[in-house]
C-alpha cells in the first residue's frame, strides 16, 4: 500500500461547512464530511472516506478498507476546521445549521489553499 496525497482546495471547505449541523448546543462535524473527506471522495470517486484525528478510513464500503493517518498538515487542517466558532446569533434554528462568518479560537486563522494533505498508510 502506498502513500496517498490530495490537495484540500477552499471548495472542499466550503462543502465541509455546508454539512455542519447543530446538535444540542454544540456544531457537529462528521467524520464522513470533513474538508479532508471532502477532496478525498473527489479524487476517488465512488470511494468512501472517513476522517479521525488518528485515522483515515478510505476505500469501498467494506471492513476491508485500508487505513492511513494523516501528515502533520492534515491534523493542523482539522484542528482549525474544529477551532471555527459562531456567536448565537449566527444560526439558523429552523434548520440547525451556522451562518455567516466563523471566528476561531486558540489563535487559528483561515488555512492558505490548496493545503496539500499526505496519508502515510498504517502497518
Amino acid at each position: 500500500m502506498k502513500s496517498v496525497t490530495v490537495l484540500v482546495r477552499k471548495k472542499h471547505w466550503q462543502a465541509a461547512m455546508g454539512k455542519l449541523k447543530l446538535v444540542g448546543e454544540e456544531v457537529q462535524i462528521k467524520t464522513t464530511q470533513c474538508p479532508i473527506a471532502q477532496a478525498l471522495r473527489d479524487k476517488f470517486e465512488g470511494y468512501f472516506a472517513s476522517v479521525y484525528p488518528d485515522r483515515v478510513y478510505l476505500g469501498t464500503r467494506s471492513n476491508n478498507s485500508p487505513k492511513y493517518t494523516l501528515d502533520a498538515a492534515g491534523l493542523a487542517l482539522i484542528e482549525t476546521f474544529e477551532a471555527q466558532e459562531w456567536e448565537e446569533e449566527d444560526f439558523d434554528w429552523t434548520k440547525k445549521k451556522p451562518q455567516g462568518t466563523p471566528s476561531f479560537y486558540d489563535g487559528k486563522k483561515m488555512p492558505k489553499f490548496p493545503v496539500k494533505v499526505t496519508l502515510k498508510p498504517c502497518i
